[in-house]
């Protein structure tokens, strides 16, 4: 869940990410970062998300990655919700991964070079 990319296979897409996780070495820091980790792979992949945990933060995180339900860190419970449905169709990070990110740097970089060229 942390790495983006490669979350989901392409050719064979579920209907749903589950994420189970030991986040109890984390420490108080990692079980809010990883439940954000989570969160960002639902709304890059348009998939919800089904994070169990034993120590960290549990939750059931729809396609846009909002929180639907969860259990706090260090709770002990079960959370009964609906799995809230995938997007409609696979949102841009889905179908190009990270290409998107990586063109946007390089049209910052070139942008640069242009803008710091012209003040000369």
């Amino acid at each position: 869940m942390i790495f983006s990319g490669d979350v989901v296979d392409e050719k064979h897409r579920p209907a749903f990410i589950f994420n189970p996780s030991n986040d109890a070495w984390f420490g108080r820091w990692g079980p809010p970062q990883h439940l954000a980790q989570a969160r960002l792979r639902a709304a890059e992949e348009g998939l919800p998300v089904l994070r169990s945990t034993p120590t960290g933060i549990s939750a059931v995180v729809d396609a846009r990655g909002h929180v639907v339900k969860s259990l706090p860190w260090r709770t002990a419970g079960v959370i009964d919700a609906t799995l809230p449905p995938a997007a409609n169709s696979p949102p841009p990070f889905a179908r190009f991964g990270n290409l998107i990110p990586i063109l946007l740097g390089f049209a910052f970089i070139i942008g640069g070079i242009v803008l710091g060229r012209r003040r000369r």
